[in-house]
Protein backbone atom coordinates (compact mmCIF):
# COMPACT_ATOMS: atom_id res chain seq x y z
CA UNK A 1 0.00 0.00 0.00
CA UNK A 2 2.97 2.32 0.15
CA UNK A 3 2.17 3.65 -3.33
CA UNK A 4 -1.18 5.07 -2.12
CA UNK A 5 -1.33 8.66 -0.87
CA UNK A 6 -1.56 9.12 2.91
CA UNK A 7 -5.18 10.33 2.68
CA UNK A 8 -6.23 7.21 0.80
CA UNK A 9 -4.60 4.91 3.38
CA UNK A 10 -6.25 6.85 6.19
CA UNK A 11 -9.63 6.69 4.45
CA UNK A 12 -9.16 2.96 3.90
CA UNK A 13 -8.28 2.42 7.55
CA UNK A 14 -11.38 4.36 8.64
CA UNK A 15 -13.58 2.43 6.22
CA UNK A 16 -12.25 -0.86 7.56
CA UNK A 17 -12.79 0.22 11.15
CA UNK A 18 -16.46 0.78 10.31
CA UNK A 19 -17.00 -2.07 7.83
CA UNK A 20 -15.42 -4.94 9.76
CA UNK A 21 -17.72 -4.72 12.80
CA UNK A 22 -20.74 -4.38 10.51
CA UNK A 23 -19.70 -7.40 8.46
CA UNK A 24 -19.20 -9.41 11.65
CA UNK A 25 -22.65 -8.37 12.88
CA UNK A 26 -24.22 -9.46 9.60
CA UNK A 27 -22.37 -12.77 9.76
CA UNK A 28 -23.93 -13.43 13.18
CA UNK A 29 -27.49 -12.84 11.92
CA UNK A 30 -29.52 -16.06 11.97
CA UNK A 31 -30.24 -17.68 8.62
CA UNK A 32 -33.90 -17.64 7.53
CA UNK A 33 -35.81 -20.80 8.33
CA UNK A 34 -36.12 -23.12 5.30
CA UNK A 35 -39.52 -23.53 3.70
CA UNK A 36 -41.52 -26.55 4.94
CA UNK A 37 -41.46 -28.24 1.52
CA UNK A 38 -37.66 -27.92 1.27
CA UNK A 39 -36.19 -31.45 1.68
CA UNK A 40 -33.02 -30.02 3.20
CA UNK A 41 -35.15 -28.78 6.10
CA UNK A 42 -35.32 -32.38 7.40
CA UNK A 43 -31.56 -32.93 7.21
CA UNK A 44 -29.87 -32.09 10.51
CA UNK A 45 -26.80 -29.88 10.18
CA UNK A 46 -24.02 -29.17 12.63
CA UNK A 47 -24.07 -25.69 14.12
CA UNK A 48 -21.19 -23.96 15.79
CA UNK A 49 -21.75 -22.63 19.28
CA UNK A 50 -21.58 -18.82 19.20
CA UNK A 51 -18.63 -17.31 21.01
CA UNK A 52 -20.88 -14.68 22.47
CA UNK A 53 -24.66 -14.53 22.61
CA UNK A 54 -26.28 -12.10 20.19
CA UNK A 55 -27.08 -8.74 21.77
CA UNK A 56 -30.66 -7.93 22.78
CA UNK A 57 -30.82 -5.30 20.04
CA UNK A 58 -29.40 -6.79 16.81
CA UNK A 59 -28.15 -3.34 15.76
CA UNK A 60 -25.83 -3.20 18.79
CA UNK A 61 -22.25 -4.36 18.48
CA UNK A 62 -21.09 -7.30 20.57
CA UNK A 63 -18.41 -7.08 23.24
CA UNK A 64 -15.99 -8.92 20.94
CA UNK A 65 -16.63 -6.41 18.15
CA UNK A 66 -16.02 -3.48 20.51
CA UNK A 67 -12.74 -5.08 21.62
CA UNK A 68 -11.67 -5.47 17.97
CA UNK A 69 -12.52 -1.84 17.21
CA UNK A 70 -10.58 -0.62 20.24
CA UNK A 71 -7.51 -2.66 19.29
CA UNK A 72 -7.61 -1.08 15.83
CA UNK A 73 -7.59 2.32 17.56
CA UNK A 74 -4.44 1.60 19.57
CA UNK A 75 -5.96 0.11 22.74
CA UNK A 76 -4.48 -3.00 24.35
CA UNK A 77 -5.19 -4.93 27.55
CA UNK A 78 -8.92 -4.39 26.98
CA UNK A 79 -10.82 -6.42 29.56
CA UNK A 80 -14.06 -6.47 31.46
CA UNK A 81 -16.22 -5.16 28.60
CA UNK A 82 -19.72 -4.71 30.03
CA UNK A 83 -22.81 -3.53 28.14
CA UNK A 84 -24.97 -1.02 30.00
CA UNK A 85 -27.94 -0.14 27.79
CA UNK A 86 -26.65 1.58 24.66
CA UNK A 87 -23.11 1.89 26.03
CA UNK A 88 -20.23 -0.50 26.58
CA UNK A 89 -18.11 0.28 29.64
CA UNK A 90 -14.51 -0.87 29.82
CA UNK A 91 -13.18 -0.48 33.37
CA UNK A 92 -9.54 -0.40 32.30
CA UNK A 93 -7.50 -0.55 29.09
CA UNK A 94 -4.17 0.71 27.78
CA UNK A 95 -3.92 3.21 24.92
CA UNK A 96 -0.48 3.61 23.39
CA UNK A 97 1.17 2.68 26.69
CA UNK A 98 -0.98 4.77 29.06
CA UNK A 99 -3.73 3.37 31.29
CA UNK A 100 -7.28 4.52 30.52
CA UNK A 101 -10.07 3.92 33.02
CA UNK A 102 -13.84 3.83 32.63
CA UNK A 103 -13.85 4.03 28.86
CA UNK A 104 -17.41 4.32 27.51
CA UNK A 105 -18.20 3.19 23.94
CA UNK A 106 -21.41 3.76 21.96
CA UNK A 107 -22.96 0.29 21.40
CA UNK A 108 -24.32 1.26 17.96
CA UNK A 109 -21.30 2.99 16.43
CA UNK A 110 -18.29 1.77 18.40
CA UNK A 111 -17.21 5.40 18.91
CA UNK A 112 -15.96 6.52 22.34
CA UNK A 113 -18.47 8.64 24.25
CA UNK A 114 -15.52 10.70 25.47
CA UNK A 115 -11.87 10.08 24.87
CA UNK A 116 -8.94 11.71 26.63
CA UNK A 117 -6.46 13.56 24.44
CA UNK A 118 -3.22 11.79 23.60
CA UNK A 119 -0.21 12.74 25.68
CA UNK A 120 3.24 13.31 24.22
CA UNK A 121 4.32 9.82 25.35
CA UNK A 122 1.25 8.24 23.70
CA UNK A 123 1.89 10.11 20.43
CA UNK A 124 5.49 8.88 20.42
CA UNK A 125 4.34 5.29 21.11
CA UNK A 126 1.75 5.58 18.31
CA UNK A 127 4.45 6.58 15.80
CA UNK A 128 6.84 3.86 16.98
CA UNK A 129 4.01 1.31 16.52
CA UNK A 130 3.72 2.56 12.93
CA UNK A 131 7.40 2.04 12.16
CA UNK A 132 9.00 5.40 12.96
CA UNK A 133 12.31 5.54 14.85
CA UNK A 134 14.07 8.28 16.82
CA UNK A 135 10.74 9.96 17.56
CA UNK A 136 10.84 13.19 19.59
CA UNK A 137 8.39 16.01 20.23
CA UNK A 138 8.95 19.38 18.60
CA UNK A 139 5.99 21.29 20.02
CA UNK A 140 2.30 21.18 20.85
CA UNK A 141 -0.20 23.51 19.19
CA UNK A 142 -3.69 23.03 20.62
CA UNK A 143 -4.88 19.57 19.57
CA UNK A 144 -1.81 18.94 17.38
CA UNK A 145 1.44 17.41 18.60
CA UNK A 146 4.37 18.09 16.23
CA UNK A 147 7.00 15.37 16.24
CA UNK A 148 10.15 14.41 14.39
CA UNK A 149 11.12 10.88 13.50
CA UNK A 150 12.90 8.70 10.98
CA UNK A 151 11.22 6.24 8.63
CA UNK A 152 13.14 4.09 6.16
CA UNK A 153 16.22 6.23 6.84
CA UNK A 154 14.43 9.48 5.96
CA UNK A 155 13.86 12.18 8.61
CA UNK A 156 10.24 13.37 8.69
CA UNK A 157 8.22 15.90 10.61
CA UNK A 158 4.71 14.77 11.56
CA UNK A 159 1.62 16.13 13.24
CA UNK A 160 -0.53 13.89 15.43
CA UNK A 161 -4.09 14.94 16.22
CA UNK A 162 -4.27 14.47 20.01
CA UNK A 163 -8.03 13.89 19.88
CA UNK A 164 -8.17 11.23 17.15
CA UNK A 165 -4.64 9.89 16.78
CA UNK A 166 -4.62 10.80 13.07
CA UNK A 167 -1.10 11.26 11.72
CA UNK A 168 -0.28 13.87 9.04
CA UNK A 169 2.96 14.85 7.39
Amino acid sequence: MSHLPRLTRTALACALAVALPLAAALAQAPAPAPAAEDPSARIPTATADPVQAAPANPAFLTGDQVTTILRARGYTDVSGVVQEGDTFRIPEATRYGAKVQNLRIDALTGQPREQPMLTQAQAIALLRDRGYAEVSEVSREGDLIRLRGVRDGTPVELRVDARTGAVRQ
